[in-house]
């Protein structure tokens, strides 16, 4: 499993008393502790990446579904609108109601079936309306209340992923300070 670090002693090496250790990350072994917790946090940042891309791709569907019940809305409330209370509208004289039925009963939306009740020749009254624009409002406040949470999701897993980035950078940058701290004093 990516980002977990084991340490593993060398057998029969010790330093002045002290057990000489080596470090697996994600079943990769011998490696120095610097390249352990780079190793680590690469692995921990390439699952997070994963992770973020499944997430945005969940927001993108859900900005589809609210912008297709937005539109499934201005086509009832339209016709809410223009009825009066005893009134019904002939479903079949109202292609985009009969294209809004459809994509609100992809969606699960209730009261969807009360368009077109018996073929094209159904007619709704505007009570009928009024309880389906409610349903798409309510279906409207849920996604929207949904899509919130998955975009914080997503802010989330973004800010994990660039600091897992910038800790690998840091161990590596660090290592090669050290190494070339070490060259010199070697060469003077």
């Amino acid at each position: 499993m990516a980002g977990v670090i084991q340490q593993n002693n060398i057998q029969g090496f010790s330093v002045y008393g002290q057990q000489q250790v080596d470090y697996t990350v994600g079943g990769m072994p011998h490696q120095d502790f610097a390249a352990a917790v780079a190793s680590a946090a690469l692995g921990r940042t390439l699952s997070l990446e994963s992770a973020t891309s499944s997430l945005v791709a969940g927001v993108r569907l859900r900005m589809r579904k609210l912008d297709d019940l937005g539109q499934c809305m201005s086509v009832v409330s339209k016709y809410v609108a223009t009825l009066a209370d005893e009134d019904t509208t002939d479903t079949a004289s109202g292609e985009d109601l009969l294209k809004t039925k459809n994509l609100l009963e992809i969606y699960g939306i209730e009261g969807a079936d009360n368009i077109d009740q018996d073929g094209s020749k159904g007619k709704i009254n505007k009570g009928d309306l009024s309880e389906l624009q409610a349903q798409i409002q309510y279906a409207m406040d849920r996604e929207d209340n949904d899509l919130q949470q998955d975009m914080t999701a997503v802010q989330s897993y973004v800010n994990k992923r660039d600091q897992g980035y910038q800790t690998a950078y840091a161990v590596v940058r660090k290592v090669l300070r050290s190494a070339s701290s070490t060259i010199n004093n070697i060469g003077h």
